[in-house]
């Protein structure tokens, strides 16, 4: 026991962990302080502000999901721990990333940590699904310790003790899988990237493609074994898993290899480049963002050509054929989904910018290759990254902000609609069916804010984005809960046609012991 302690402590006063929690929070509350300081729950995130169910996310084959929240920080929404531990699980995974690639510069601490941290996919599931934040932070850590177990394993030469660790590697991952699917395209990013590392660091070709197959075995067996808990778990809850064809239930990847498979391939490396469109878009000011891109670009291509001829023949065809499948990696889960992606999704897609600085950190220490070429390369990379982790924090307070106008505006307005419900004599409030026309019908799009829309969930303009989120509103926002009724046999009808829209005398009214609000 004393041992162990003793090692644990040996970490704590590691300089590279430090480091590692130092950066993330420095840049992660730079980046999203606004939020958990701010409560602006809105879309699923007003849904799930108490996440009531037995066994909520089941039915998307998030098993674990449930499990994991109660052992941490509970079933209700609270901004400020779910950041915290949210932060916590990612200082880990970075600290693990600069020690698998073996970079352990502060500089490039603090750049691993931006990219991590700051990623467009945090500040998306930030401002929209707050309630996931810290959930799909600690999945992202799963998939970083099993690559690392993976990378650990194939430097021993015991079989019992490989076998133990890609063993163990197997369970963490299948637990990320059973927390957030999506995240199996950051292990198998992870295990390119190290195949590049080592490709460039002079390890035999041969080694290197065994060591990958190794891990796509690894990602093989999480498979099987993720599929045996979906199995146990529906088995013992009775939850339909297997079955569930929404977007992203497991149901729609029996799909995947019907239809136009090609063509599914080729999409997905459309929806690859989608993410950075959308950086340039919602940048400020854009050329600047723009330049830095093809900056890094010109500099992965650069560093590429010159390690590419120190290689052997079959070394240069793997390394093609690593850049060539690295953005279908980045982005499998847009394939498995069947063509559908956004930017939750695409965590992984921002490790390019670990790809440079992979690649920039091997030219730094080859012998090969000119001061000055390095010195140049090294800076390009670094201050490209530096501006695109700033555009980052920049944009995501500007989503915050405009989350958090919306929240005021939609209590304004939606206290005047309660206040004039309540006016009806008939209304009895928790007991009166109530129906709403117009689903979208809270709040519009306000100046300035348009291009950030391009950002999941930011698009809408309320935080009621859906019919059923009126109901969590009253319920949790308001303090009113109500009888929400489906409005599906009341928009046609030639009464509710005929009324004036709210704040119109006339634009809440009983029809048939229904109360009709008329917001559009």
């Amino acid at each position: 026991m004393q041992k162990m302690l003793d090692r644990v402590g040996n970490r704590i006063n590691d300089k590279l962990l430090k480091q590692s929690f130092f950066y993330t929070y420095l840049l992660g509350l730079a980046a999203h302080a606004y939020c958990f300081l701010n409560l602006t729950v809105s879309h699923d995130s007003l849904r799930a502000f108490y996440i009531a169910g037995k066994y909520p996310k089941a039915s998307l084959g998030r098993i674990f999901y449930a499990a994991y929240i109660t052992l941490t920080r509970g079933e209700i929404v609270l901004p400020w721990a779910i950041g915290v531990l949210g932060l916590f699980w990612i200082s880990i995974a970075v600290y693990l990333i600069v020690r698998m690639f073996q970079m352990e510069k502060r500089v490039i601490v603090m750049l691993i940590a931006g990219i991590c941290v700051t990623n467009p996919s945090l500040y998306a599931i930030a401002a929209t699904y707050l309630h996931d934040f810290d959930a799909n932070a600690f999945a992202v850590l799963l998939a970083v310790i099993t690559v690392f177990l993976w990378d650990r394993a194939m430097i021993v030469s015991q079989a019992k003790k490989k076998v133990f660790l890609l063993g163990i590697a197997s369970v963490l991952m299948s637990l990320s899988l059973g927390i957030y699917q999506s995240y199996v395209s950051a292990a198998i990013t992870l295990i390119m990237l190290v195949s590049v590392k080592k490709l460039l660091n002079g390890n035999k070709s041969v080694e290197v493609l065994v060591q990958g197959l190794w891990g796509i075995l690894v990602l093989g067996m999480t498979a099987g074994l993720y599929l045996i808990e979906v199995k146990i778990f529906t088995h013992f809850t009775g939850v339909s898993i297997l079955n569930n064809e929404s977007y992203n239930g497991l149901g729609n990847m029996s799909e995947v290899l019907s239809g136009n498979v090609f063509m599914k391939i080729v999409d997905t490396y459309k929806s690859f480049v989608t993410p950075f469109k959308n950086l340039i878009t919602t940048s400020e000011p854009q050329f600047l963002i723009l330049i830095a891109q093809a900056l890094i670009i010109c500099c992965v291509l650069l560093v590429a050509l010159l390690g590419i001829k120190k290689l052997d023949w079959m070394g240069r065809i793997l390394l093609v054929v690593l850049g060539a499948v690295m953005p279908f990696g980045m982005n499998i889960s847009s394939f498995l989904s069947n063509g559908v992606y956004h930017v939750l999704m695409q965590y992984s897609v921002w490790f390019v910018y670990l790809l440079a600085l992979v690649l920039a950190w091997w030219l730094s220490l080859e012998k090969n290759v000119s001061e000055k070429v390095k010195k140049i390369v090294g800076i390009a990379v670094c201050i490209c990254i530096s501006l695109t982790i700033a555009e980052n924090i920049q944009t995501s307070n500007t989503i915050y902000v405009k989350k958090n106008l919306e929240s005021q505006a939609t209590l304004s307005y939606m206290t005047r609609v309660a206040e004039r419900m309540e006016e009806e004599e008939t209304y009895v409030p928790g007991e009166t069916p109530v129906v709403f026309i117009g689903e979208y019908a809270v709040g519009a799009s306000m100046n300035g804010f348009e291009k950030y829309e391009a950002v999941t969930g930011v698009e809408y303009h309320s935080p009621i984005t859906f019919y059923d989120t009126y109901k969590d509103y009253f319920r949790y926002i308001l303090g009113r809960p109500i009888v929400l009724e489906d409005a599906n046999g009341f928009e046609q009808d030639e009464r509710v046609l005929e009324m004036p829209v709210f704040p119109k005398e006339g634009s809440i009214v009983m029809i048939d012991g229904t109360l009709v609000v008329k917001l559009q």
